[in-house]
């Protein structure tokens, strides 16, 4: 480098630079120095200032491999750079705030964050670019009205004395056998579910290590205390009486699975006929197919014969029609010209 910026005084011009042309969205940029390019930095620094307008003739005017010698100009381009980055980030925060423009340097590690906030507080995301500052206020107001809705109230409301508190010792002991016949019932489901699912072919190979993880799950649910005393009826509150259905479709949501193609038959093709008066193909065995058959045509062969007949082709059906038709033709006209016994012909000899 030259006597007058050195490789650490350009590669700090360079970040300034850099840092400027983000927050300013300008096309000008100045490339890294080296010993070999500094002639490119300068004419590179020279045309940043000069897109910046900058106000100082010595920084942009005159010899350009002379500009920064003295310690006075390495100075002023220092200051003066420092007090536009100020400036950019100054600018580019108002323009954030009032929704101009999006900041694209936002932090990716809250993204998931403000995701599960709005999926918990049941809030519809917001389409297109949207300002930070609102999406906060909105879980906000969202998150105080949760807060309002779920304050606590305590159902015990009686005073306990000695009349009352024998019936308090009944109603928890009806509460500890009421929990302890409960934990009973989802041991049963949990083990008859997992018999269930052991019928697979594919799952039997499986066996011992499903068992084992029931084991312990059934284990953890034996740990869990059945005992109800009256600290749990004094702590009781108005949130416990907020029943939701299992079958809910907000907690079903993203439940349901594919089903297998094999699952189902094939559809039915289109022959070209009206698609609204269509109907799918009727699964029939081959007992069924011949008493539909000997219905259709018994009035096409003799009755009782027993013998079961292949069903005509189309060609065979048409070749038929046409024959029977010559043949009644050639009748009428034989008729006509009196060549039969009818009335107006000759007989034969």
């Amino acid at each position: 480098m030259s006597d007058g910026i050195t490789i650490e005084l350009a590669t700090w011009i360079t970040d300034r630079c850099t840092e400027i042309r983000d927050l300013y969205d300008i096309e000008e940029c100045v490339r890294q120095p080296d010993e070999q390019n500094l002639i490119e930095f300068l004419y590179d620094l020279s045309a940043f200032l000069l897109e910046l307008e900058c106000p100082h003739k010595e920084l942009t005017c005159g010899d350009i491999s002379g500009r920064f010698l003295s310690p006075s100009s390495k100075e002023l381009l220092s200051n003066y750079l420092e007090s536009e980055v100020r400036t950019a980030r100054l600018v580019t925060l108002r323009k954030i705030e009032s929704g101009e423009i999006v900041s694209e340097k936002r932090d990716l590690e809250l993204t998931p964050v403000i995701d599960a906030a709005f999926q918990t507080l049941n809030v519809q995301k917001p389409t297109g670019n949207a300002n930070e500052w609102k999406l906060l206020e909105t879980l906000r107001q969202k998150a105080d009205g949760r807060v309002t809705q779920s304050r606590r109230h305590p159902l015990f409301k009686a005073t306990l004395d000695d009349k009352i508190l024998p019936e308090v010792e009944k109603q928890c002991e009806s509460f500890s056998r009421d929990f302890y016949n409960r934990l009973l019932l989802l041991n049963s489901r949990l083990k008859v579910t997992v018999e269930s699912f052991l019928w697979n072919d594919r799952l039997k190979m499986h066996r011992e290590k499903i068992q084992s993880i029931l084991a312990a799950r059934v284990e953890e649910i034996g740990k869990i205390k059945t005992n109800s005393d009256i600290a749990h009826i004094l702590s009781a509150s108005s949130s416990l009486l907020y029943i939701q259905k299992a079958s809910a479709m907000s907690k079903r949501d993203r439940t349901k699975s594919k089903q297998h193609p094999l699952s189902i038959g094939d559809a039915p093709k289109d022959r070209g006929g009206r698609t609204d008066d269509m109907h799918g193909v009727k699964q029939e065995s081959f007992k069924q197919q011949q008493q539909n058959y000997s219905r259709q045509n018994s009035h096409n062969r003799p009755k009782n014969t027993g013998i079961f007949e292949r069903p005509k082709t189309h060609e065979e059906q048409v070749l038929e029609q046409h024959t029977s038709r010559e043949h009644n033709g050639q009748n009428w006209r034989g008729r006509g010209r009196g060549r039969g016994r009818g009335r107006g012909g000759r007989p034969f000899n």
